[in-house]
């Protein structure tokens, strides 16, 4: 992460130094905390705008049922979903995310399997009021988000300085 690298070119007849000096700072990232900015966003304003839809009330996590651009939700998905977008939020912050990106595009995906193969039908459908369309959408996500964080590189940013400076580097002095 901090580094640095430095190359002299001496020039004996012309008394010249240059120095070329790379210098690594901290400024490492990866396209693929974009990718989990983006899904981080895009989940957190999904479920705020489910939760506004179907109200906040400790007694009714599981109903009303109610449709936020095709995909039905309730409170505890609208929830789960703000919980899930701010975690991955936090990913997004450092390459050093990655990890919990890959970990919670893991969960997406397999809860999207678990939906669109209609697996614990009653429990899940009850509980969160998804139908094949919301499976599929965590499938997508979960899937994108994971190849991201496995797959795209760190790029670890430096930046490069040019000196050149003039001055005696030991020639012979002539006396007069």
């Amino acid at each position: 992460m901090f580094g640095h690298r430095a190359r002299s070119v001496r020039d004996d007849e012309a008394g010249v130094v240059e120095q070329e000096v790379v210098v690594r700072q901290g400024t490492a990232w990866s396209p693929a905390q974009i990718v989990g900015f983006v899904i981080g966003a895009a989940a957190i304003a999904f479920g705020v705008v489910a939760l506004v839809r179907t109200g906040l009330d400790a007694d009714e996590w599981f109903s009303p049922v109610e449709t936020v651009l095709g995909f039905e939700h309730t409170q505890l998905l609208a929830v789960c979903e703000i919980g899930f977008g701010v975690l991955m939020l936090l990913s997004a912050l450092s390459p050093a995310g990655r990890p919990l990106m890959a970990l919670l595009s893991l969960i997406a995906l397999a809860f999207g399997i678990v939906v669109v193969a209609d697996a614990w039908a009653g429990r899940i459908d009850r509980w969160f009021g998804v139908t094949d369309g919301n499976g599929w959408l965590y499938i997508v996500v979960g899937g994108f988000g994971l190849v991201a964080a496995l797959l795209l590189p760190t790029v670890a940013g430096h930046e490069r300085r040019h000196v050149t400076e003039r001055r005696d580097i030991g020639r012979p002095h002539t006396a007069h």
